[in-house]
């Protein structure tokens, strides 16, 4: 019994059974219910067998946010296999290198992919179409250590690395973040997440283990957030701040705006407190949880319930909050490697951390630790720099490798960037090391409608030591995002070198 909950197409076949006639998805006016979904997605699980029935390796989804694309996902699990998302916003030379490291052999595509199939090459079996001629039930063959998915994040060499994710991580997951906070039947959450960002795991599983409509933006733009909120009347929303950043900008956040949405969540970079405050307002004070937590993790390992008494931050940073129930976590003094008291390096542990990078023996030593007080224990570390207060609540303190040195000082950006936040009034700061004969620290305002540096960089004298001062402030009309939402820091280097 415990090792049918520790997998989640288990899971996924007892909601489609229980739920059938629910609707599951949701794209502009086209709805797609359990069933129905549960009928394609046994389609594409007998074409996949069909093709490599003793074969293991994981299916890879490419497509747009389509019935095909999710019914893709569900399918590969259903074929007891993990699935693999591509994405169509990658270089052809990035999709080929996940293709390469996974082993996959087979991809799923909707008919938006069809160009980039052909750039892909012909080495692979493509499943375009559904055949509901065969859509049986397929007996799973997976035990809770397999992986439920491969993700790929960005490597220092490089190198994408493939992160693998299992049955009992996810499922781990979704036990904890289902019994604290239960999505209903009736409710309408968002997907404003690319499929190839773990955070999507979250949207899709959450929603349908508990029966409720996932809603697909016909148009992910952030720009149109707003009218997609109210025009799908979304109950639970699942964003990086930055989306809500940009939202502040456009003054959307406005009193009671999308006092429809019951259930907040935020996660993949720090939240500013300010922001958050603008939210609840405008959800009409409803619950808003700031997650945080890497892929290694499995989505999100600790949670803070912001609302108008629970308002801990620092340096303008909303809380972390504490670790899950069940999970484990330390802050690591990188110098002496062992346990520190209050401030370090935090690490991570428990049934939600993955074992090992893809086939990288390197790269997992250097991550995954023991140490001598517990040499029983593999510890995660995180690259995140944290402090915990007396109340067992972490808070974020900034990046190991936002730690620069500067005329040999040590520099954490991230305080710069509080700093100029404060002076501003702006959420979208971003600090960077700027290396010309010596390094130097550059800054990045978005957002502002009458820029001054002069008093910015008086705002730094006032509480900065000199070696912390921006040589230079820039301003930018919006900050640049990755393909996840993120700030994009790289984008912001080329502005400097260009």
């Amino acid at each position: 019994m415990l090792q049918v909950k520790e997998i989640l197409a288990y899971k996924l076949q007892s909601a489609f059974h229980e739920y059938k006639d629910n609707a599951a998805l949701r794209i502009g006016d086209d709805v797609l219910s359990y069933g129905e979904l549960h009928q394609m997605a046994n389609a594409i699980a007998n074409d996949i067998t069909a093709g490599f029935p003793d074969d293991k390796s994981p299916v890879a989804i490419l497509g747009a946010k389509s019935f095909m694309t999710y019914a893709g996902i569900c399918g590969a699990l259903l074929a007891s296999r993990a699935y693999m998302p591509l994405n169509l916003k990658f270089p052809d030379s990035r999709n080929e290198k996940m293709m390469q490291l996974s082993g996959a052999k087979i991809i799923v595509a909707d008919v938006e992919a069809k160009q980039a199939l052909e750039r892909l090459g012909e080495n692979y079996k493509i499943i375009s179409e559904v055949d509901g001629a065969n859509s049986t039930n397929i007996p799973l063959a997976v035990v809770p250590e397999d992986t439920a998915y491969l993700l790929f994040t960005s490597g220092t060499t490089g190198t994408p690395k493939g992160v693998p994710v299992s049955n009992r991580n996810v499922c781990a997951y979704l036990d904890h973040v289902s019994k604290q906070w239960q999505i209903k039947e009736n409710d309408r959450l968002s997907q404003t997440f690319d499929l190839t960002f773990d955070l999507s795991v979250h949207d899709m599983f959450l929603c349908w283990i508990s029966g409720a409509c996932l809603c697909i933006p016909e148009d992910d733009s952030p720009f149109k957030l707003a009218s997609y909120i109210r025009e799908q009347e979304i109950s639970v929303w699942f964003s990086v701040p930055s989306a809500a950043v940009l939202m502040d900008r456009m003054r959307l956040l406005k009193e009671d705006k999308f006092k429809g949405i019951r259930l907040s969540f935020f996660c993949g970079e720090p939240f500013p407190a300010a922001i958050a405050e603008k939210w609840q307002a405008a959800v009409g004070g409803s619950e808003l949880v700031n997650l945080y937590g890497p892929s290694e993790a499995t989505i999100a390992i600790s949670s803070y319930s912001w609302d108008n008494i629970n308002t801990k931050e620092k340096n303008g940073i909303a809380c972390l909050g504490k670790i899950f129930e069940g999970q484990e976590s330390l802050l690591l003094d990188t110098t002496a490697m062992r346990p520190a008291e209050s401030k370090g390096e935090l690490c991570l542990g428990g049934s939600q951390v993955i074992d090992a990078y893809l086939g990288d023996a390197e790269l997992t030593k250097k991550y995954f630790i023991q140490l001598d007080e517990h040499p029983e224990k593999t510890w995660y570390r995180t690259g995140d720099l944290a402090c915990i207060d007396e109340e067992g609540d972490l808070f974020f303190l900034g990046r190991a490798d936002s730690e620069v040195k500067i005329s040999g000082y040590r520099v954490n950006l991230q305080e710069i960037d509080a700093i100029i936040r404060k002076a501003t009034g702006s959420n979208s700061v971003a600090s960077i090391l700027h290396e010309k004969q010596t390094a130097v620290i550059v800054s990045f305002v978005g957002g502002i409608q009458d820029p001054d540096d002069r008093s910015i960089l008086q705002a730094c004298r006032k509480e900065l030591p000199w070696y912390m001062i921006p040589e230079r402030i820039i301003f930018v009309d919006k900050m640049p995002l990755n393909v996840n939402g993120k700030i994009d820091r790289n984008a912001l280097k080329q502005m400097i070198n260009g």
